[in-house]
């Protein structure tokens, strides 16, 4: 790997901690919801964190797709083509659903929501998604280093 391409993926690995420890503060105020989803600071708390965790999430995005680091695998690794395909599509789709739950979120906070339970769900279902999304990733990346690495020897 050259040394643009190390450093966009330690920055990816960076985020993906970043967004790992958002994942576990927003596991953390749910779990305080379930005494709090009434509180209006506790519903605005959470609307916040939804937020700060989109803005991570696209950041992350945006240096995996414009930072060159998809489409390096795919230079290195051509059949991994698809592969990097279906992990742009599940950026919308993430994307998306945060988005939802942040417009959830909003109504909760306003006490026009769903039941926190179904809310939480949905959470849940968000967070299920991005394990498989970012373990998906991860495996790529795994597989294109291994490649080349097993080329030079």
């Amino acid at each position: 790997m050259n040394e643009t391409s190390v450093a966009t993926a330690q920055e990816i690995l960076r985020e993906h901690e970043v967004v790992r420890s958002l994942l576990g503060e927003l596991r953390a105020l749910l779990d305080e919801g379930e005494e709090h989803h009434n509180n209006p600071d506790w519903n605005w708390r959470l609307c916040d964190k939804l937020w700060q965790f989109r803005r991570h999430l696209l950041r992350h995005f945006m240096l995996e797709e414009t930072g060159g680091f998809m489409e390096d695998v795919v230079l290195r690794w051509p059949s991994a083509e698809e592969q990097v395909k279906k992990l742009r599509q599940d950026h919308v789709r993430i994307l998306r659903n945060v988005d939802d739950l942040i417009s959830a979120s909003d109504l909760q906070a306003t006490g026009w929501g769903a039941s926190f339970a179904d809310f939480r769900q949905r959470c849940q279902n968000l967070f299920a998604l991005i394990q498989r999304h970012e373990t998906e990733e991860n495996e790529l990346i795994q597989k294109v280093y291994y490649l080349e690495v097993s080329a030079l020897d």
